[in-house]
């Protein structure tokens, strides 16, 4: 049985609360596209990250403090945690997988919400900024619950919700969180008529110029969960790759199924499957 049915099999024992896409409960395990085990959570060893050699001529550069990368749980930068490994080794595969396509953006969604996307959106996109071979945009779509702000505590300056009303340009809205070669596009609030503005013109432009810009970038983007409304749909119609987050206990089997009925004729990578508790996935050390 692959991951993705032992998933599916665990979502038909357990019924689970559901919760915010937030980080109020910690990450226990994590399992990546197919192939990857999983470790219990540690508390993460204090390091400060630092600013990466780039020098950044148009990017703003706030760097996000310790402080708040311990508090949302971001701790796929640090060198001894057994948890960041695990984003290491996602992003070994995700590498691998985009590179053998040909990809360089990468939609990161949920059935619905509670699964983690945003925070596993977030430690991905820091694992791979720190690969040396890579520049990586993370860039929060989830324009009904955006989170990423939060993340890195960037809740002042423009926003991607000023740029979709003409408020600020584009060059404006980029901030360099001080993490390797990472920069983030945040929305910062939520923005109305969320499905028409991801489905207009603007936004079809914008993925595309983001995706061709830089051919070392890769870029994440934080999507809407899948079942709650089109929006997902209608941004993966741009989006070369996706990667599905299954949360045991919250994530049910029929939501998972629907999820994979619909991404017919995308390219989903895998799965990441959060909050695992099963055994047989811990690795001999």
């Amino acid at each position: 049985m692959d991951p993705l049915e032992k998933a599916l099999a665990k979502a038909r024992k357990q019924q689970g609360s559901r919760q915010l896409d937030e980080p109020d409960q910690p990450v226990d395990v994590l399992t990546a596209a197919g192939e990857i085990p999983v470790l219990q959570a540690i508390k993460p060893q204090s390091q400060i990250t630092q600013l990466s050699e780039l020098r950044y001529k148009n990017t703003r550069v706030e760097p996000v403090s310790e402080h708040t990368l311990d508090k949302y749980r971001l701790i796929a930068g640090e060198s001894y945690n057994s948890i960041a490994d695990r984003y290491r080794m996602l992003r070994v595969q995700v590498l691998r997988r985009l590179s053998q396509s040909g990809a360089r953006t990468l939609g990161i969604f949920s059935a619905n919400i509670g699964a983690g996307k945003s925070l596993t959106a977030a430690n991905l996109a820091i694992s791979t900024a720190l690969d040396p071979n890579h520049t990586v945009l993370l860039v929060d779509l989830d324009l009904r619950r955006p989170t990423l702000h939060k993340y890195f505590d960037l809740n002042d300056g423009p926003s991607l919700a000023d740029y979709f009303q003409g408020d600020a340009n584009l060059e404006d809205c980029l901030v360099s969180p001080g993490i390797g070669r990472l920069v983030v596009l945040p929305v910062g609030r939520p923005v109305r008529s969320s499905s028409e503005v991801l489905a207009s013109t603007r936004t079809t432009e914008l993925i595309r110029e983001l995706g061709s810009r830089y051919p070392d970038r890769i870029v994440i983007f934080d999507l809407p969960p899948l079942l709650v409304g089109d929006d997902a749909l209608v941004v993966l119609e741009n989006i070369h790759a996706a990667l599905l987050v299954v949360r045991e206990g919250v994530s049910q089997a029929g939501e998972v199924q629907a999820c994979l009925s619909m991404l017919e004729g995308h390219q989903l990578l895998g799965t990441v499957l959060n909050c695992s508790h099963d055994e047989n996935l811990y690795p001999y050390y």
